[in-house]
């Protein structure tokens, strides 16, 4: 547009970029008589500034305003022709939309499909959190409103299944509802969830995957979850105590040499306050009197390689990451080990192998000489150093009641597979029963149970618990049968295992289609192919088979060799008990690009939040779609969902 070109209400003098597939065209508005265009400019403007004005004094900006109630002029009405295929049955056959039209979706408040609070997310940094907590970490609850979204700058990074595999995902959003129904859905293997009624699961019926609200699921229902959880490596530091002394030489100097920098720069004073020191203490620290503690090395950005409990206390070195070695440590100190009055770090095992390797651990690690003596009923071994309690401490090793409180330390499901695997080896070799049905690990802590299975799912290994109640504790026991502890426990190699729940419910139909397909091939899985289509489930070995035997021509060989790759990622879990009830509570859920789930659950599950938008964005054909919201408390939201027509699914922009 240039200046001197006549204009009327309608003509378009700009435009603005506003994401990739959305253009904002600014528009001389309908109540404008129009003119010339005297002046135009080009550049970055706030929506409410003048971008052009036309020879009469008209001004035009980005945006318009208009009565609600009035209608728009327009030239002509174009009458909507050419249906909206969104890929919702219940949308295309009942309501159907056509494209360029407007349709409205209402709906009771808290219908949406959420989990309880207490709910655990599994982070891509290997980090475990509720998704209450992580609703409150990412800003939410600041409102106090009963429902917010909270829409993220940072994407957090998920595990997700896209259908084929489980991999990283991006979460975009938060949400905080509330509901006054919700079901517990009980799986065969310990897992269990609390959502709501519509909250959907992956249901594999026989021949694929069916998203199903957890109302509608049954008994014997076959039900994705996680076998393996794969994190890219990364290196994740270790905390440190923050009272602790620095009693690493080259971080002392290193701290001593920055805080003259900071009192040159700053003033001896000011650098104190603004680090947290008093006067005194800023110059003992600089003179190198006195020993810094922790919390001002890593103020200052200083790497500490060793540590000490008080200042003349004797120091041990620290390690920065978790190691194979490190590992396997803490599988030891985790299952026979105990923190006594806060100062001595002690294991128990009659095993004398076991008892010579945690001291070789600790020499190697932290530089210490444990002290080995014999109980009338088991040996020990006794580590005198408040600072190695301080430091497990800060690593979340429980100081008390650790039978019922203990934990994942921190860092270590972000681990490297290596690391983990020598984790619960040693964690196994500590508190497991090598049985000839399967490895048996028992634990009076829930959190310990469900992070054990997290670990052997981040190895490809499948775990079930199960709880037992003696007198008024419950107990919890993790089960791994012989064919998937054999991946890392040689007592357990063998040529070959059954397990019970690595099998697949195939639908008759598809079996006789499968058995039609082989042709004169069939004869080699016949018994195979008579099992099941009476009924029996199919073992992974027998699906590669067929899928190796099939011909190219059949149209079955994508399927069974997608399904096949589909079982490298996930196991069909069976449903034991689905119930219902009323009761008012807060449920959260997460917005996850493209795929729309999450791994999370105190024991991994595959978590759904697909909800109307998404399912549009995922399967309509359309190349863009405003999506609308509002909320009954007001908290209005708009999005516009983008695609490459009917190739990619659309994403929030």
């Amino acid at each position: 547009m240039q200046p001197g070109k006549a204009v009327g209400p309608g003509d378009v003098v700009g435009t603005v970029q506003e994401a990739k597939n959305v253009q904002h065209r600014i528009m001389v508005p309908p109540n404008f008589r129009g003119g010339k265009v005297a002046q135009i400019r080009e550049g970055t403007f706030k929506v409410d500034e003048v971008v052009a004005q036309l020879d009469n004094g008209e001004q035009v900006k980005m945006y318009q305003t208009w009565p609600v109630r009035r209608a728009r002029p327009v030239k002509d009405r174009l009458m909507p022709t050419i249906p909206l295929v969104t890929g919702q049955r219940v949308l295309d056959f009942l309501f159907p939309i056509a494209k360029g039209g407007t349709a409205a979706i209402p709906g009771g408040f808290g219908t949406g499909k959420c989990v309880v609070g207490t709910t655990p997310v599994f982070l891509s940094e290997g980090r475990l959190v509720p998704i209450e907590q992580l609703f409150k970490e990412t800003g939410g609850g600041r409102s106090g409103a009963a429902e917010e979204t909270v829409r993220l700058s940072e994407p957090l990074g998920v595990l997700t299944f896209d259908g084929e595999r489980i991999r990283s995902g991006r979460a975009t959003a938060v949400y905080k509802g509330r509901t006054s129904l919700l079901t517990e859905v009980r799986l065969r293997s310990g897992r269990s969830v609390r959502l709501t009624p519509v909250h959907r699961l992956l249901r594999f019926d026989g021949r694929g995957i069916v998203e199903t609200p957890a109302s509608e699921l049954e008994e014997g229902d076959a039900v994705l979850v996680p076998r393996r959880l794969p994190l890219a490596p990364a290196r994740m530091a270790l905390p440190l105590p923050a009272q602790a002394r620095v009693a690493d030489p080259r971080a002392r100097h290193e701290i001593e040499v920055r805080l003259a920098m900071e009192g040159r720069r700053l003033g001896a004073s000011k650098a104190a306050s603004l680090l947290g020191l008093t006067i005194d203490s800023y110059w003992n620290h600089r003179l190198g009197r006195t020993a810094p503690p922790v919390r001002l090395a890593e103020r200052l950005g200083v790497a500490v390689h060793a540590i000490r409990a008080e200042r003349a206390s004797r120091a041990i070195r620290v390690p920065l990451e978790i190691s194979a070695d490190l590992a396997e440590f803490l599988g030891l100190q985790l299952s026979e080990g105990m923190i006594k009055s806060g100062r001595v770090v002690e294991f128990y095992n009659n095993n004398r192998d076991l008892r010579h390797r945690y001291l070789s651990l600790a020499k190697k690690l932290f530089g210490l000489e444990g002290v080995e003596r014999h109980d009338p009923t088991v040996a020990a071994i006794s580590l005198s150093s408040r600072a190695l309690a301080l430091l497990l401490e800060s690593w979340g090793v429980p100081l008390r009641l650790k039978s019922r409180t203990l934990a994942l330390t921190r860092s270590l499901a972000g681990a490297s597979e290596e690391a983990i695997a020598e984790f619960l080896k040693a964690y196994a070799a500590g508190d497991g029963h090598f049985a000839e049905e399967g490895l048996e690990i028992a634990t009076a802590s829930r959190a310990m149970a469900g992070g054990l299975a997290y670990l052997f799912a981040r190895l490809g290994i499948f775990a079930r618990v199960t709880p037992k109640v003696l007198g008024n504790h419950t107990y919890f026991r993790v089960w791994v049968s012989p064919k998937e502890a054999s991946k890392i426990f040689p007592v357990y190699e063998a040529d070959h295992f059954y397990d019970s729940y690595d099998v697949v419910p195939l639908d008759r139909t598809f079996v006789s289609s499968i058995q039609r397909a082989l042709g004169p091939n069939s004869n080699v899985s016949s018994v195979a192919i008579k099992n099941a289509l009476a009924g029996e489930r199919v073992g992974r070995a027998t699906i590669r088979a067929w899928h190796n035997a099939v011909s190219s021509d059949s149209g079955l060989k994508p399927g069974l060799g997608l399904l096949d790759t589909m079982l490298d990622s996930v196991l069909l879990d069976r449903v034991e008990e689905v119930r219902t009830w009323r009761e008012p509570t807060d449920v959260y859920d997460i917005t996850v690009e493209g795929t729309h789930n999450f791994v999370g659950g105190e024991l991994p599950m595959i978590l759904h939040n697909t909800v109307t938008e998404q399912q549009l964005s995922k399967w309509c054909d359309a190349q863009v779609v405003i999506y609308i919201g509002c909320g009954e408390r007001g908290n209005e939201m708009t999005e516009v969902l983008t695609s490459p027509r009917g190739r990619r699914p659309c994403t929030p922009v």
